[in-house]
């Protein structure tokens, strides 16, 4: 047998003089050296993964280690604690047991961040339990340390080792206390500043305040066609319009939004939310300064054409940021600032047109988009942005800047970083393949994620909703609000005073829709104001009908007037603010670029349909059939958004996301992992594909 244990053995007959040779190798059940090889490296290609596994492991240890050592150190505190003292800290421990034994699967950031929370809380508990012991520890911690380390360790460790082995751990538990708590000391003053001049709901306000500033800019730009349009028919305008050059320069926004749909999708997930939001000025702006310069129509579409392409960007995006950024508790009422502020914006245009021309109305509009940008200088990212892009601390930081902290919150934080963690695992994957896989695998991505009820359920609900909102006559009314007052009310009607009216009517309703959308359920005024909207409608086309038949028993101004004003308030109260209050709710944070800048679409083409057609339909057909077409529209819509939509009041995103899958609060924290499959192939975001 030679060095490497392979035996040799010969044999040869004397008589005959034959010799045979056999060689026995002990390679029988082990490993051939291209299988050792192989699996090497493959322990060189996960060498990687590996080193995450064992760091997640160890990481989960110490958080275990932490609040059992918590645990035990507060049963033993006697009277070193108070009991309020104690039952925080047994609470917190409590928490994070349980949040242990539903996040098997969590990463090492996870257990880390939980660590430094709990630590946050409870080290400056320890410290006082310590400080109470007035000059040292003799014998170890007051009353030993947990588990009786005065005498040794429980079943073993007598004697010198249990004491050099007590010291430290002692050593090793100070160390990190005193740490926890300079860090904490450090940050709290920092943050305390603040937090005592401005509240979470402040905070919230002011994030909402820039975009809705930013809304304002752009309401004022729905509402500028109702002033430009009767100016340039004027016989001493300097520039002069036919009726077909009118409705292009009332519709061309609608179309220009199409285009401003476009860019935001991918550019709201790829650049962030906030300078996705700082691009919406440039357009803006420039569009305002050409309605100053130019001397012909095409210079007037361009400039409105712009200024549609912000709107189009921002049509999507506002909501998103306000819905990431808020409480749900308050969520409804912020997202009503949309329509709120879109009818500011409205109104300020009309009133300003009363008093100036429509260049200086121009020129003082740029303010209000320019006062915005500045607003949204000074703001932070979304959080949820920066968690789906892998930023966690960013995102947790600015998440409790916004928030607060609370149990609640907490909670919040950590299902939005769970799921973003099992979203993120096939991108690593998908970023070590060739360009063409890549394309392949992004068209394979939204094919399943159209089949997915997560994703198409709110792509329909918001197309419908959106559908209803321009056939509801929301834009049409602001365009053409002088034409419709004198085919009502009469050629000699001072459409001017009711334009105002009606402008600051919408800002009154508004205003009691953000009431409202904190105490009324969101299908509950969606259904009930648009049953009035249909009703006025019917009202609007039986009154005109009857007075150009002349079958009315009685002809008095107050009676269109109401009809208008009845109208109005269908349209401000539910109509308008649900719709934007909704897209902010129920996409999926995984898809809420992809499915708002889909379903904003809805919004862009039909603006430019309604607003484009209702001359040419009031001229071809006449004013009442053309509301009965409308109200036929808004009934269809009405239908499906019944039978389709949840209810989203007081509910947090991830709730309402699960719901569209069929999930339950329960299901959804019972589903890691997934059919026992290991973490690297569980993705929690995704539904089970509809075939």
């Amino acid at each position: 047998m030679d060095a490497n244990g392979i035996l040799n053995v010969s044999a040869k007959e004397n008589s005959t003089g034959r010799s045979k040779n056999i060689v026995i190798k002990n390679d029988r059940g082990r490993l051939s050296q291209a299988e050792i090889d192989r699996m090497l490296a493959e322990a060189e290609r996960y060498k990687e993964e590996d080193e995450r596994q064992r760091q997640r492991v160890t990481a989960r240890n110490q958080l275990e280690t932490y609040v059992f050592g918590v645990k035990q150190a507060v049963d033993e505190a006697g009277d070193k604690l108070s009991e309020s003292d104690k039952n925080t800290a047994r609470q917190h421990c409590e928490d994070a047991l349980r949040w242990l034994d539903n996040n098997t699967l969590a990463e090492r950031e996870e257990y880390e961040h939980r660590l430094k929370e709990l630590q946050r809380v409870c080290s400056p508990l320890m410290s006082k339990m310590h400080g109470a012991a007035q000059g040292g520890m003799p014998g170890g911690m007051p009353g030993g340390m947990p588990g009786g380390m005065s005498g040794g360790m429980p079943g073993g460790m007598p004697g010198e080792t249990s004491n050099r082995w007590a010291v430290q751990k002692l050593r090793e538990h100070f160390a990190t206390a005193i740490k926890t708590v300079v860090t904490d000391a450090l940050a709290g003053s920092k943050m305390s500043k603040n937090e005592s001049k401005f509240s979470p709901f402040l905070r919230q306000c002011f994030i909402t305040a820039g975009v809705a500033l930013n809304i304002v800019g752009h309401g004022a730009v729905i509402g500028y066609a109702a002033i430009l349009i009767p100016a340039l028919r004027r016989p001493d305008s300097h520039i002069q319009v036919t009726t077909a050059e009118e409705s292009w320069i009332a519709s061309i926004i609608g179309f220009a939004l199409v285009v401003g749909n476009i860019i935001i999708t991918p550019t709201m997930d790829a650049v962030g939310r906030k300078r996705s939001q700082l691009l919406t000025i440039l357009p803006n702006m420039t569009g305002w300064f050409m309605l100053l310069l130019v001397n012909n129509v095409a210079g007037l579409i361009v400039a409105r054409f712009l200024q549609g392409i912000a709107m189009g960007m921002l049509g999507p995006l506002g909501s998103i940021i306000i819905g990431e950024m808020t409480d749900p508790r308050n969520r409804g009422a912020f997202l009503t600032s949309v329509s709120l502020s879109l009818t500011i914006g409205v109104l300020a245009t009309h009133a300003l047109g009363t008093l100036f021309s429509w260049q200086q109305n121009a020129l003082i509009c740029s303010f209000i988009t320019f006062v915005s940008c500045l607003l949204i200088i000074y703001a932070p990212e979304s959080p949820s942005w920066l968690i789906s892009k892998g930023r966690y601390d960013e995102g947790a930081e600015v998440f409790f800047w916004l928030r607060g902290r609370d149990s609640k919150q907490q909670m919040e934080l950590e299902d939005m970083i769970a799921a973003q963690k099992s979203a993120r695992k096939t991108v690593v994957v998908e970023q070590k393949q060739s360009l063409f896989r890549r394309i392949g695998r992004s068209f394979s991505y939204l094919w399943e994620t159209t089949r997915k009820p997560e994703f198409f359920k709110p792509v329909i609900i918001m197309f419908m909703l959106y559908i209803m909102l321009q056939f509801a006559g929301i834009n049409v009314i602001s365009s053409y609000v002088m034409d419709i007052v004198h085919q009502l009310v009469g050629p000699d009607a001072n459409a001017k005073l009711i334009m105002v009216a009606l402008d600051i009517e919408r800002l009154v309703c508004n205003v009691l829709a953000v009431f409202l959308m904190k105490t009324v359920k969101r299908r509950t005024l969606l259904f009930s104001s648009a049953s009035i909207c249909v009703l006025s409608y019917m009202g609007k086309a039986a009154y005109v009908y009857c007075k150009v038949n002349g079958t009315l028993p009685f002809d008095n101004q107050w009676v269109p007037l109401l009809l208008i004003g009845t109208y109005m308030f269908s349209l401000t109260i539910g109509i308008s603010s649900i719709p934007f209050a909704i897209s902010g709710e129920i996409f999926p944070l995984e898809y809420r670029g992809l499915g708002g800048g889909i379903s904003i679409l809805a919004l862009s083409l039909n603006f430019f349909v309604a607003v484009k057609s209702f001359p040419v339909l009031t001229h071809s057909v006449g004013l009442p059939w053309t509301y009965c077409l409308y109200a036929g529209i808004v009934v269809l819509c009405l239908i499906v958004i019944y039978l389709m939509m949840p209810e989203t009041k007081d509910r947090t995103l991830q709730d309402i996301e699960n719901s569209f899958r069929g999930w339950s609060a329960e299901d959804y924290r019972s589903s890691q992992p997934l059919n026992g499959k290991p973490h690297s192939d569980t993705r929690r975001r995704s539904s089970h594909i509809i075939s």
